[in-house]
């Protein structure tokens, strides 16, 4: 056989066990409690038991509230980071970014941001949570706030690109993200924090 056919083959077989994974998807049933389902054949594969759930499985895990508290379980039911916290976000590049503190309080929409910080898949955190706000990371960079600032943090939680911004995208594209400085004018930067062009 040729090295293209060993190359095509491999790539079939590739692509025929990814099909054959379990694909699960969320569902609540009548009694307002969410599980899951496999996608292929409908079966139940976690019974119906959660407030709220996430709507896929990253890195394993798919984030799940009880009574108001946040965890993580994996495709088995299993939970593997205890429902502590006070919000979880899906993983993004083998991190989450959770929290503890934060308060919404629905009938008059006050919000009190608790502090952010991020967990790998076995549940120990990564960066402490110290920032007021975080978003998910994108191309190995995260959007984090401090003091009224933006900043973003490598994922090894170093602070890459200093919180002195006012404003900003969320996410990093090609390389770079635009911001804004006190004066309100926008610029981009790169990853390390340079002045680049647009």
């Amino acid at each position: 056989m040729s090295i293209k056919g060993i190359l095509l083959l491999t790539l079939l077989l590739f692509a025929m066990e990814s099909f054959t994974q379990r694909m699960l998807i969320p569902f609540k049933n009548d009694k307002d409690k969410w599980g899951f389902r496999d996608m292929m054949d409908d079966k139940v594969v976690i019974k119906p038991q959660y407030d709220e759930t996430g709507f896929s499985f990253k890195s394993g895990l798919c984030w799940v509230r009880l009574d108001k508290k946040y965890g993580f379980i994996n495709e088995d039911g299993r939970m593997i980071v205890p429902a502590t916290y006070d919000f979880a976000g899906e993983f993004s590049e083998g991190l989450a970014v959770v929290n503890i503190g934060r308060k919404v309080t629905e009938d008059i929409g006050d919000y009190v941001p608790g502090k952010f910080g991020f967990i790998d898949s076995t549940g120990k955190v990564v960066v402490p949570l110290q920032y007021s706000r975080a978003e998910f990371f994108h191309e190995g960079r995260a959007l984090v706030e401090k003091d009224d600032k933006i900043g973003f943090i490598d994922l090894n939680g170093n602070l890459v690109i200093p919180a002195i911004y006012y404003a900003g995208d969320l996410y990093f594209k090609n390389g770079k993200v635009q911001v804004s400085l006190e004066n309100g004018d926008e610029i981009y930067i790169d990853k390390d924090g340079n002045r680049v062009e647009e």
